[in-house]
């Protein structure tokens, strides 16, 4: 589970008294259920801002699916480790008061002097230094242990077996590295310095969970949890108290200065007429917060969303994504615009001729013959002729279904061919314009059009981002003008004092020294700028809706 400001976050709990046919709203990756569409488009939003953190790795600034994804590569490197060593590694990690970079760093010295079998690593033979696999440690009653190797070749294949020391034994380079040993340290223990590993998996592999003699004066356990033992101090007034209680006291204290302060706040904050006052507004904001003006419309609430579509509910999606494509592409297929609304009747119609119905379709074909691509093969094949009328279209698509050889719609394949395509249900129709799209979107003509839309969008973006450069190093030099300037005129001031007495901002004839040109013309500077920059917002704006209007 990713971690929230380093502490797990809690999922949300699925709503009360689920109907089986009520509509609710689920999060794909942690299956969370919402019955109100805002609570679930909050959750996503919430769940998209890198502010996750990989609970093994400790990797931060991560979405959730990151951080879950980041958790789920950490947990299969972990499992790598062998059974051999996970027992030895464990009690090293019980109770230990190292940090985690040290922990691992002992671990990892460890599990060198551990050999286990399976393990691949050199050994020392004839004076040279031989790749080689351990089979079996063997017990002779030796001190020196002993180790079952097999050669092996530059083809890995094995020449020879032969007994050998440990200590002709080496790694070429560390077996694991000190960040799967972190991940493994995180994985399973449930609490940091002292680090305790959780109670099952210390059951499993033997492991003794009471504390040391050195750390029982300073930790006990509550409720399976290991927990500090507190500290009696004596506080200002002589008395002995927790450390606990004397901090609540003063925390006491201190939320009763702020809500004091608070309260002053607010009668500060109103005016003469018991009226709140309006603070000013510090820009720049975001649009959210910015306010409607006194001409401005008024905004209703955000409405709630339609499901009166002719269409069955499950079909909605297809019928939106076949008028969106055929509407944002109507010039490259050579269709003219038509509203969702039409579309959907013509779907839903049971006449067979239906002209938009048919267009459609002879317009996605045209694109997929025009590619030379599989469809365009298998016309040539059969000794079609690439040019589809409103009479023989339907022929078309069933050389199409033929290709994509689709089992749930072959029934209707058949109606197709006998001239009854009004007859098919709106389920079927969709599928099928589905696939069609899904042709086409791999077609060189919609790619290519993709990719220079996206070419165009991203040099606009660098035009505003050069601008934005180039008028922040204007101000910055500007500024250090003006700063210039402004130790300079200080200079002079302290000269005009001398000369002219006490008041610094009076000349020798009496008048009042003007110092304002330099903010005045500062002022008439930034309004030039930004009036500058609102006409290329304007003009990039407007250029972008015409692109993506083609």
């Amino acid at each position: 589970m990713p971690f929230f400001k380093r502490k797990p976050f809690g999922l949300a709990e699925p709503p009360k008294d689920l109907e089986p046919y009520e509509l609710v709203y689920q999060v794909r990756f942690t299956k969370e259920i919402f019955r109100d569409y805002q609570e679930y488009l909050n959750r996503i939003n919430f769940y998209r801002q890198r502010v996750w953190m990989c609970k093994y790795t400790g990797k931060s600034n991560m979405t959730y699916e990151e951080a879950l994804v980041s958790e789920k590569h950490a947990t299969r490197k972990v499992q790598e480790l062998p059974n051999e060593l996970v027992a030895p590694a464990l009690c090293i990690i019980q109770f230990s008061m190292l940090s985690l970079r040290d922990l691992a760093d002992v671990i990892a010295k460890k599990l060198q002097k551990d050999l286990f079998v399976g393990a691949n690593l050199y050994g020392r033979k004839d004076g040279s230094l031989y790749p080689c696999k351990v089979l079996k440690v063997v017990e002779n009653g030796v001190e020196k242990i002993q180790y079952e190797v097999a050669w092996v070749d530059k083809n890995k294949k094995i020449t020879e077996n032969s007994i050998v020391l440990g200590e002709d034994l080496v790694w070429k380079k560390t077996p694991f590295s000190r960040n799967i040993l972190k991940s493994f340290i995180r994985e399973s223990t449930c609490r940091s310095i002292p680090w305790v590993i959780h109670e099952k998996l210390a059951q499993k592999h033997g492991i003794s969970t009471d504390p040391p003699q050195e750390l029982r004066s300073r930790f006990f356990f509550q409720d399976g949890q290991l927990v500090a033992k507190m500290k009696k101090r004596k506080n200002g007034n002589g008395n002995g108290k927790n450390v606990g209680e004397v901090n609540d006291e003063s925390g006491k204290s201190k939320r009763k200065k702020v809500e004091t302060g608070k309260s002053d706040a607010v009668k500060n904050s109103k005016d003469e007429n018991n009226q709140p006052k309006e603070e000013p507004v510090k820009y720049p904001i975001d649009d959210l917060l910015v306010q409607p003006g006194p001409d401005d419309p008024l905004f209703t609430d955000r409405p709630s969303p339609s499901r009166d579509f002719n269409v069955p509910i499950d079909c909605t999606g297809d019928l939106l994504m076949v008028w969106d494509f055929c509407s944002s592409f109507s010039r490259l297929l050579h269709l003219w615009p038509f509203s969702l609304e039409d579309f959907e009747n013509a779907i839903c119609h049971k006449d067979s001729n239906l002209v938009l119905i048919a267009e459609t379709h002879s317009a996605l074909l045209r694109l997929l013959i025009k590619d030379d691509g599989e469809y365009s093969f298998a016309l040539q094949k059969r000794k079609r002729k690439p040019k589809i009328s409103l009479i023989t279209w339907t022929d078309y698509v069933c050389d199409f279904l033929e290709m994509i050889n689709i089992t749930e719609l072959s029934s209707s394949m058949t109606t197709i061919k006998r001239g009854h395509y009004g007859l098919l249900d709106a389920n079927a129709k969709l599928w099928v314009l589905r696939e069609l799209v899904s042709h086409a979107l791999e077609t060189d003509l919609i790619r290519g059009k993709l990719d220079e839309h996206i070419e165009q969008r991203q040099m606009l973006g660098a035009i505003r981002r050069g601008e934005a450069l180039e008028y922040a190093r204007k101000r910055r030099e500007e500024k250090e003008q003006l700063k210039g300037e402004s130790v300079a005129d200080g200079l002079v001031k302290e000269n005009s004092l001398e000369s002219t007495g006490s008041n610094p901002h009076i000349a020798e004839n009496g008048n009042p020294i003007i110092e304002t040109g330099d903010m005045v013309e500062e002022v008439i500077s930034s309004q030039q700028s930004n009036a500058f920059y609102n006409r290329c917002g304007l003009f990039i704006s407007i250029y972008m809706d015409l692109l993506l209007r083609s």
